[in-house]
């Protein structure tokens, strides 16, 4: 060969495909298994396998005991703070109720007061005056500039005994 002519071809190896059986296929596979050959019978595991198998298995049980034991105890614990939370803040919240139940209770009364003070010096008007707002129309409603006049000239004429 020269070393400046072209080198001769070599040829190219052809995949060779296996001869066809004789029932005319072609064998891909191992006829073990298939229906004219069963399945080469498992061994049977010997007492050193079983054994293993056995403390392995005991050790995942004992694993899985533990961390549904522990994952137990973080749930009640999780559970007991909230519920501790809930009774807190319901007696928070209800002593605010109360409180203010009695400041509105306080209110009340002192306003039923004025209004029997009222009452009995004869200015009705005045009572009237107590429970409707004179100073400012309410600005979604219709205008009450006329009713708030005549209350305040009521209010402002000495009751006749």
């Amino acid at each position: 060969m020269n070393p400046g002519s072209p080198a001769e071809p070599h040829p190219t190896p052809v995949a060779m495909s296996p001869p066809p059986s004789s029932d005319g296929f072609i064998a891909s596979s191992s006829r073990a298994g298939s229906p004219n050959c069963p399945p080469t019978p498992l061994e049977k595991p010997s007492a050193a396998n079983v054994a293993k198998v056995d403390a392995l298995m005991k050790q995942i049980a004992s694993r899985t005991a533990a961390m549904d034991a522990a994952t137990k105890e973080k749930e009640m614990k999780i559970v007991t703070a909230a519920q501790e939370y809930l009774k807190a803040l319901m007696a928070k919240r209800g002593e605010e109720v109360m409180n203010a139940k009695a400041i509105h209770k306080e209110e009340q009364q002192v306003g039923a007061e004025k209004i029997n003070e009222h009452k009995k010096s004869g200015d009705v008007w005045s009572a009237v005056g107590l429970l409707v707002d004179l100073q400012k129309p309410n600005q979604y409603s219709r205008s009450t500039e006329q009713m708030r006049t005549v209350l305040s000239a009521l209010n402002a004429t000495p009751a006749k005994k």
